[in-house]
């Protein structure tokens, strides 16, 4: 914990209650919050001739979070260290908020079903990031087919720039068209992708 965090000890006696009479659903825990926090200041202001102090909040990441000020009625009972744990719990809660709202609205993983076939494994696929190029008007007239001999593959060129790309397609010849892709993995992954298929696969 934080040396900042001296003497702010967040509220788990909500959390303590939730464990003695156990529910083991997901919840926002104070330990999670209190593990990702990265930096705690306190600004104290006078506005209109009343003194208030604003907790600010810093966690790992960047984001600053700050909540309602503490305030006193009666200026004699200002007290720093009364202060800095009011705001600091104004801006705690707040957090709460944040952290509950981001568990309930991320998408929930689908039940993970069993193979189909018996032997066989389920894994799961890493997502990549692919190079891809559009294909225009001017790159449909001038594409020139050929075949890999080294592969059942056929091959299509074009030229981006003054640079010759060669292709993989699946297709007949002519079903290659404008606004399709050419995708790059590697040098001897290069395909061509119908743009209806890339926007199913990729985020443009």
């Amino acid at each position: 914990m934080l040396d900042q965090m001296k003497g702010l000890k967040p509220n788990v006696e909500i959390q303590k209650m939730m464990e003695t009479l156990g529910c083991t659903g997901d919840s926002v825990k104070p330990k999670d919050i209190v593990d990702r926090i990265e930096t705690i200041d306190f600004q104290t202001v006078t506005i209109a001739g009343s003194k208030f102090m604003y907790c600010g909040i810093r966690m790992l990441g960047g984001f600053v979070v700050v909540g309602k000020p503490a305030a006193c009625i009666d200026p004699n009972n200002w007290r720093d260290e009364i202060g800095q744990k009011v705001s600091f719990d104004n801006s705690f809660d707040e957090i709460y908020k944040l952290e509950a709202y981001r568990k309930m609205s991320t998408p929930k993983a689908p039940p993970r079903e069993l193979p189909v076939r018996d032997g066989f494994k389920l894994f799961d696929a890493k997502p990549i990031q692919r190079e891809a190029y559009q294909l225009t008007e001017q790159d449909i007239t001038a594409i020139s087919f050929d075949r890999d001999a080294d592969s059942d593959s056929n091959r299509a060129c074009i030229f981006v720039g003054l640079s010759p790309i060669s292709f993989a397609f699946h297709c007949k010849p002519e079903e290659i068209k404008a606004g399709d892709y050419v995708v790059f993995i590697n040098e001897s992954d290069t395909y061509h992708c119908s743009e209806e298929v890339f926007n199913e696969r990729n985020i443009t």
